[in-house]
């Protein structure tokens, strides 16, 4: 098997979540997409995923084939961005809901060399937790936690996955000392989050939260979970990337992670606006070229700390 198209289905059926999912955005009819990804995971030896819940979640085998994937893919965006350069004028506004926390301290960085690039387009940040109505019009495109939400008239792609891991600061665990194990944190006291998605807790085998005794202080933002976390208050879950930007804060538990998918979702006429397209490309690959600063943290390419300043 030398198709490199059928890396690229098993990727889109990550992107999408589910078989049917991806044949929608491919054009394709779910049976096809489903002896196709039968007939790549019979060649490579082995499943690429494995459903958990309503969750596909990919093997060992799977990570590896993604990988490559995406660098396939990368390389054809980048033949395909050549082939356009200066060939094409962006223009007019495009409206991306997010977040408060990718909206406010990622995308900024990630759209702006696409907006020196093309100095007629805008974009509208719409910035919050609750989930932007895209066939209503509320926006253009979205980034969405967890879920992409209703699938009537919408394209949508599994962006990235979101590392987490406990967190305390350093004069926290000086006053009251780490816990050792998931049962000791049951003696220590949380900064919560109070948001419709949140990282959770560790949870038993029965699925009960082990968790601080209680809550010392509930966030609804992420700047103010960060800086409870970061005065000390107690101990608290967040992703690995902003604790990385957060002085002082120490991981602890380091086997304990959770893992929250981020989905980048537009209403289906979205490919008939070339500035809306363009958006829509661009942020996915942001957010392909950003992958480790997603998953584990790493420095972001968009940072002010990894390039000159203006």
């Amino acid at each position: 098997m030398d198709n490199w198209s059928d890396y690229y289905l098993a990727l889109s059926v990550y992107e999408a979540g589910s078989h049917a999912a991806a044949g929608r955005v491919l054009g394709l009819s779910q049976p096809t997409v489903s002896r196709r990804m039968r007939a790549l995971e019979t060649h490579l030896g082995g499943a690429l995923f494995e459903r958990r819940g309503d969750v596909l979640t990919p093997t060992a085998l799977g990570r590896s084939v993604l990988d490559h994937a995406r660098n396939m893919q990368d390389e054809a965006a980048a033949i395909e961005r050549a082939a356009r350069s200066g060939n094409e004028r962006i223009e007019g506004r495009v409206t991306v809901a997010a977040s408060d926390g990718v909206g406010a301290d990622w995308l900024p960085g990630a759209l702006t060399p696409l907006l020196q690039a093309h100095p007629d387009l805008s974009v509208e940040l719409k910035i919050g937790f609750e989930p932007a109505n895209l066939a209503g019009g509320d926006a253009d495109i979205a980034l969405r936690w967890g879920q992409p939400g209703p699938q009537h008239s919408l394209l949508a792609r599994r962006a990235a996955e979101v590392g987490s891991g406990m967190y305390a600061s350093e004069c926290y665990l000086e006053r009251h000392g780490a816990p050792q194990t998931l049962d000791d944190v049951a003696d220590h006291v949380a900064v919560g989050w109070a948001a419709p998605i949140a990282f959770q807790w560790p949870r038993t085998p029965i699925g009960d939260e082990l968790k601080p005794r209680r809550d010392v202080m509930v966030a609804t933002h992420p700047s103010a979970h960060l800086e409870g976390l970061r005065n000390g208050l107690g101990l608290g879950v967040t992703s690995h990337r902003l604790a990385r930007v957060s002085p002082g804060l120490v991981r602890i538990l380091p086997d304990f992670e959770v893992l929250l998918d981020l989905w980048l979702v537009a209403h289906g006429a979205v490919r008939r606006s070339r500035a809306q397209a363009t958006v829509l490309d661009h942020i996915a690959e942001a957010l392909r070229a950003d992958r480790e600063h997603f998953r584990h943290g790493e420095l972001s390419r968009y940072s002010k700390a990894s390039s000159r300043p203006c």
